[in-house]
C-alpha cells in the first residue's frame, strides 16, 4: 500500500508509540486503550508488508523497516497539518454546499460536533445531511447525490476514494431487565437464543453479524427486521427484543439507563466506519474542510 493512503489517525498513533516506546503510555497519551493501538500497529504493519517495531523489556524499539518508515510518516503528517492549518486560517473566504450522508448510528454521534464545528470555522460552507443505511449511502453516493458518504466497509466500496475514520465494536444492546439475567458478557451462543432486532438483509450490519455467526456455526433467532434506528432503540427498550449496535451510539441511553450494552465473545464483532467520495468528482473546498472535521472529530469520538 502506498504511504500516502495511509489513514492519518494510524500514522499519529505509530509516531506516538515510536516516541515513547511503550504502548500503555501511548494509549494513555492518547486517550485510548491498549488494545486500540495494538490493533492499529497490527493492521499498519499487515498494510505495508513489513514489522515496525520489536518487543523490549522495557516496551518496543522500532526495527531497521520501522525507523525508515518514521521519517516518511512524519513528513506526511507535517505536511497534512500544514495542509489543514492554511485551510483554517482561510476558513472564513471558503463557501459552498456540500451533501453529506451518514448511517444513523454515526450520525446520532457525529452530525451535532461536525456541524458546530463547520459553523464556527467555516461559516460559509453550508451543509445538507441525508440520513440511511450504510446500503442507501453507497447508492446516494454512486448516483451523484452526495459529495461525501460515511458508511461501513464493504467489497462494494472497493471503487471510491474511502479513508478509515475508525473501528468500533459492536455490543448486544438489551433492557435493563434482559441483562440482569445475562451479565456483561455473553457467548455466541447466548446471543443466538435471545429474540433479536435486527436490519433487513439489505444492510451491512445484518450481513456482518449473519456472516461472523455463520463462521461460528450460530444460526440466529431474528425475530423481528427493523430498518429504522429509532424504532429499533424503542423495541429493545420495552422488552421486545434486543439489538446488536456500537456501544457509542446509544451512550445516551445507557446514561440514562434505559438500556444495557453487553460485550460479545465468540464471535467478537467490529467492523470500519469510512468516509468516501466518489473518484468521478473533484472535491471542493467546501468539500475538504468538512472531510477535515470528520476525521478530526471521528477520532475524537469512536475512540476503541
Amino acid at each position: 500500500m502506498p504511504l500516502q493512503d495511509l489513514n492519518w489517525k494510524r500514522l499519529n498513533v505509530f509516531l506516538t508509540v515510536a516516541s515513547v516506546g511503550n504502548l500503555s503510555r501511548a494509549a494513555g497519551m492518547m486517550g485510548t486503550s491498549q488494545p486500540s493501538i495494538t490493533r492499529q500497529i497490527a493492521a499498519m504493519e499487515r498494510d505495508i508488508g513489513a514489522r515496525l517495531f520489536a518487543r523490549t523489556g522495557r516496551g518496543v524499539e522500532l526495527t531497521e523497516a520501522g525507523e525508515v518508515f518514521r521519517g516518511h510518516a512524519e513528513e506526511i503528517v507535517k505536511a497534512m497539518e500544514g495542509a489543514t492549518n492554511a485551510l483554517l486560517q482561510i476558513g472564513s473566504q471558503i463557501r459552498g454546499d456540500v451533501r453529506l450522508g451518514l448511517p444513523p448510528t454515526v450520525a446520532h454521534v457525529l452530525a451535532v460536533p461536525l456541524i458546530d464545528a463547520l459553523q464556527a470555522h467555516f461559516p460559509g460552507v453550508k451543509v445538507t445531511i441525508m440520513e440511511g443505511y450504510s446500503g442507501h449511502v453507497l447508492e446516494w453516493l454512486s448516483q451523484g447525490r452526495l459529495d461525501i458518504g460515511v458508511l461501513y466497509a464493504t467489497r462494494q466500496t472497493s471503487n471510491l476514494h474511502t479513508d478509515l475514520l475508525a473501528e468500533e465494536e459492536l455490543c448486544l444492546i438489551s433492557s435493563p431487565k434482559a441483562a440482569r439475567t445475562l451479565g456483561s458478557k455473553v457467548t455466541g451462543e447466548q446471543v443466538a437464543s435471545l429474540p433479536l432486532i435486527l436490519p433487513s438483509r439489505a444492510h451491512g450490519l445484518r450481513q456482518l453479524v449473519e456472516e461472523r455467526f455463520a463462521e461460528q456455526g450460530i444460526a440466529l433467532d431474528v425475530s423481528m427486521q427493523v430498518d429504522a434506528f429509532s424504532t429499533t432503540l424503542r423495541l429493545v427498550e420495552t422488552g421486545k427484543g434486543c439489538a446488536i449496535l456500537p456501544r457509542i451510539a446509544v451512550a445516551d441511553r445507557i446514561n440514562a439507563g434505559q438500556l444495557k450494552a453487553l460485550s460479545i465473545d465468540e464471535p467478537k464483532l467490529r467492523r470500519r466506519i469510512m468516509m468516501a467520495t466518489s473518484p468521478a468528482q473533484q472535491p471542493s473546498e467546501a468539500v475538504r474542510a468538512l472531510a477535515y472535521f470528520a476525521r478530526r472529530h471521528s477520532v475524537e469520538l469512536f475512540r476503541a
